[in-house]
Formats: structure tokens, sequence, C-alpha cells
């Protein structure tokens, strides 16, 4: 579905698009990407927003490590300058000797749970489904002549999963920092329900992250920053239970009660405080991905057309809530020990229930186009993104409409390799 117009400025005519057989036409669809396009310079905004956000992420950790060395000095000095408490005075020796130890124990078990997201393994998500140039030696060879059309250094992973979404980032992270050690993810439902057309902008958008090389990794290292507050905040793990199961076992003794309440009691003050320095990362983090958002939009545009953009924008948007349907219908079927075997199709049948709800889709493309940017979103609203693209009127070099399966072998089986994984 079209999306309303935004602006009275004319989107310029859409190139004639270059119908090809869903029976790949390999040379055809290489050639159509011999013309490289123009490189978008630097947005004065973007440049501002790395300088910016680099400034603020070096502060965070130093603000992170200022924090935690104070409470440690606090715990030292009055260890050390305290001590008459508890030879001071002849009674209320079992009050003293609180006074003096509450704080040092809260002073130590905060410390602990302040240090325990840079010493305490990570979780680890689920491995990618890689893919080797030997079982999709098209697609490989697709993306490589893509990448030197838009200007951009070839991944040297492509791995598929089945979001309706496609990212680029570093293969290693740190490891990564030197050289162009990057990995491309493509969503399997993209290919599904996109044209070539379509999925070649996308990956150009994400091949212009890949040409961002400083803003990539600046961007990685609030990802790792913000994830490092986000634990001392929210992860409950065993440090946190075995902290209450000590504060249970002590209900029979007062003094002990009294000593781990004022630990417990300080883990969640200091929370509270890094708390506030998690959202200052996630805000100055959100404004640095909305400007490369922008910048990598144009290399989209400029390779797929303003017009494809636009419908992009719209379908990406139905193809996320088909995915949260297909998903919620995959529980209650497995409910029963029903699983799908096919997640991208079970997207792209719920994307169809969309199509045949006009009220439904007309919602949804509304709340899309028209939606209002927020502080903390990591992308410009639809919108703002539209009209960006718009002003630079681009037209398109890339003009082939065919379903984007073509760019795989064995599509279905690919697919149902991916479900299975």
């Amino acid at each position: 579905m079209e999306s309303a117009p935004l602006a009275t400025k004319t989107t310029p005519a859409p190139r004639p698009t270059t119908p090809i057989s869903p029976r790949r036409d390999e040379e055809a669809l290489i050639a159509a990407l011999d013309a490289p396009i123009a490189r978008p310079k630097l947005a004065w905004r973007y440049r501002m927003a790395l300088a910016a956000v680099a400034g603020v992420m070096v502060l965070l950790p130093l603000l992170y490590i200022a924090f935690i060395a104070a409470v440690v000095a606090a715990v030292e000095w009055h260890a050390t300058s305290n001590t008459g408490i508890l030879t001071s005075g002849s009674s209320g020796g079992s009050w003293r000797f609180l006074l003096y130890v509450a704080p040092i124990a809260a002073g130590v078990v905060g410390t602990l749970f302040l240090l325990k997201p840079l010493v305490a393994p990570r979780r680890r998500g689920p491995e990618s489904f890689a893919l080797s140039r030997a079982d999709q030696p098209f697609l490989f060879a697709f993306v490589d002549h893509l990448c030197a059309t838009v200007g951009a250094p070839p991944p040297k992973r492509i791995q598929v999963d089945t979001r309706p979404n496609a990212s680029a980032s570093l293969r290693r992270g740190f490891l990564s920092f030197v050289g162009q050690d990057l990995v491309l993810t493509i969503g399997l439902p993209l290919a599904s329900h996109l044209s070539v057309r379509q999925l070649a902008g996308i990956l150009a958008h994400e091949f212009g992250h890949f040409s961002q090389g400083g803003g990539m990794r600046l961007a990685y290292t609030v990802h790792r920053i913000q994830a490092w507050f986000a634990r001392v905040v929210y992860e409950r793990d065993a440090w946190d239970e075995r902290l209450e199961r000590w504060a249970r076992q002590s209900s029979g003794a007062w003094q002990v009660s009294l000593i781990m309440a004022a630990a417990r009691g300080f883990v969640w003050l200091s929370r509270r405080v890094l708390w506030v320095l998690m959202q200052i990362g996630l805000a100055c983090g959100a404004a640095l991905s909305r400007q490369m958002e922008f910048d990598a939009d144009l290399y989209e545009a400029r390779l797929a057309g303003c017009d494809a953009f636009e419908k992009s924008m719209v379908d990406l948007t139905h193809l996320s809530v088909a995915d949260d349907w297909a998903r919620d219908a995959l529980v209650d079927s497995s409910r029963t020990g029903t699983l799908a075997d096919d997640l991208p199709a079970l997207t792209v049948a719920h994307l169809a229930m969309i199509d045949r709800r006009p009220e439904v889709a007309e919602d949804i493309a509304h709340n899309a186009v028209r939606g209002t940017q927020r502080w903390f979103h990591t992308h410009p609203c639809a919108s703002e993104r539209i009209a960006h693209v718009r002003r630079d009127g681009a037209t398109g070099t890339f003009t082939i409409d065919a379903p984007a399966t073509i760019l795989f072998d064995d599509f279905e089986d690919l697919c149902r390799s991916a479900t299975q994984h």
C-alpha cells in the first residue's frame, strides 16, 4: 500500500523499471549494478552527533569508574577513621558494632555488584546461521558487486535469520575495530515478500553503514557501554539470589538482618544512580543512530529510487506486524505440539491476512508514516526519513523488479534450515 504524501515538493518521476523473469538472468542482474552511485556527503548533524556522542561516551565510563572508586574510598575511610565507634561509651555495644560494620558490608557488597558487569561473563545469544559462498554463489557475487557500486567494503560473512530486518555489524566486536571485518545479516522474510529492487536498496542501506567506519565503531562502543549499565541496573542473576537468600537466612538474628538490609539498600541506591547514567547513554546513542540511518537512507534511495524506498518503509512495517502475529501463532501452536517448519513463509501468510483487511493495513501505514520522533528511538520516524530522501531527489540506478528470492539458491530449503536452526 502506498503511503500518503508528506510534503508539497513533488517526488521525481521514477525511472521505468526493468522486468525480469523469475528465472534469474544473472548477467542482467549484475549488469544493472554497473553504474556506481554518488556517495552522500556527511551531513553537519551527523558530524556533530559523532563528536558529541564520542565525548559523552568517554565521560560515562569515567563517571562509572569514579563512582566505584568513591564507594571504595568511602568504605576505606569509614573502616580506618571511625574505629572509635567500637570503643566509645560503656553501653549499646551491639548498636555501635552495627554502626561500624553495616556501612562496610553495604559498601563491599555494593562494589561487587557494580563490578559485576565487568567481570561476570555475558549471556551468549544463539549462533547465527552463516551462509557459504559454495552454497549461495550468486548471492555472494551480487553482494560483492553491490558493495562496489555503493563504494563500501564487502562483508567477511553473510548470515540469515527469520526476522524481517537486515543489519550490518562488526563480526567479532572490539576485535574487528581494525580493518573491515564486517558481517551482513539478511532477514529471510524480506526476500520472501520484497522485490529484488527493494531488497537491493535495503542492502545498499546496510552497506551505507559499512561505509560509516567511525560511526559503526562508535555505535558498537555505545552499545557495549549501555549494556554495562543495563546489567548493573536490571540484571538479576545468581549474585542477587544469593544476597536474598542470605537475607532470609539471617532473619533470626536482627543484627545480621540489619546489615543485610543495609547492603541490599545500597545496591538499590547505586542502581538508581547508574540508571540516570544509562538513560543519558541511551539518549546519546539513539541520537547517533538516527543520524546514521539518515545517511544510510540516501545510499538506499540512490540505488533503488525514492519510490522504492517509500514502498519499502511501509512494507517493512507490515512485515514487522506480520512477524509478531506469526510468532504469537507459533507460541499457541506449540502448546499442541505443533511447530512451523518455515517461519518466513508463516510470516508472509500472516502478511496476507493484513492485506485482506484494508482498514488494518491503512492504520499500520498511517502510524508508520505519520509517527512522531522520541528521544530514545534509534530510528527516525518514517515521515522524516521519507522527506529526507525526497529532498535528495534520487531516481535510482537499479530498476529491476522481480521477486527477491531469485538471489538465493534453494530458497525454500534455506528458510526451513534457518527456521530449524
